[in-house]
Order: C-alpha cells, then structure tokens, then sequence
C-alpha cells in the first residue's frame, strides 16, 4: 500500500514538472510517445510586459508586504494574459514574456494579445488605485516565426 502511494505521488509530480516546462499540447503527446516534439509555425505572437517604477514604490513597504504585493500584480498578470490565450514562457521580477498561437496555431492570436495587452493595462490601474502607487506597464508586442 505504501509503495502504492509513493509511486502515485511520484508520478504527480512527473506530470506537474513536465507539463510546468512543456505546453499542454506538446506535455500530451511527449507522454503519448510521440517523438519528435518540434512543431513549425507560420508565426506566432510574443508579449513582453516590464512594470516600471516598482523599485521606487517598494522602497517604503516591508520587504515582505513588497515581495506578497509582487506576486499579487504579476500573478494578476499572468491570470489575465491567460484568460485571453497567453502562454506564460516565463515571469522574472517585475518582467513577464509569453506567447500566442503557439499551442493553437491559426488562431486569431495577435487579436488575443492585444486584447491581453489592453486588459492587463487595466489590471496595473486597478492595482495602482488600490495601492496609490504610480506604476506603469510597458509592453511591447511583437511576432516569431518558431
């Protein structure tokens, strides 16, 4: 029984690693078997997002409540460019890169990543009036032939 469960929570969190480095099209068919994993796109559409101002905002919090702040607004990112079909590829500090189209080539994704851009604007000026900050999301929108 317990090496039942052992070997269950192994392979949990195999799946979690893989598909945490892996989208789920590509973390699907690696465990179907499947293997050559490389895929040509037309193109798909990137997003890099950069919050300017936070070292100024953060200087007068805790470091603790600065770094739950941190995570609650890239967090809040994140969800965002998600619900419109974003691919997180990574968030580093106040930085988020991701990409569309890539899990779902042909789609309308350079609409979907506007759309995230638009709406990630107002997540940083709803962040902003709740925490009387004057921060700004940069963000610049470009394409990739992968």
């Amino acid at each position: 029984m317990l090496f039942r469960s052992t070997l269950r929570d192994q392979v949990e969190q195999n799946q979690h690693l893989l598909l945490s480095i892996l989208p789920d099209s590509a973390a699907s068919r690696f465990q179907q078997g499947t293997k050559a994993m490389a895929e040509d796109h037309a193109y798909v559409s990137v997003l890099f997002a950069r919050i300017e101002g936070w070292e100024e905002f953060s200087q007068s919090l805790p470091p603790e409540e600065a770094m739950r702040l941190l995570k609650e607004l890239t967090g809040s990112l994140e969800a965002t460019g998600e619900r419109l079909g974003m691919e997180k590829l990574q968030t580093v500090g106040t930085t988020y890169l991701a990409v569309n189209g890539l899990a779902r080539p042909g789609s309308d994704h350079e609409q979907q990543t506007v759309a995230a851009a638009v709406a990630m604007q107002k997540v940083m000026g709803s962040f902003n009036q709740a925490h009387q900050a004057n921060l700004l999301l940069e963000i610049e929108i470009g394409r990739a032939h992968v």
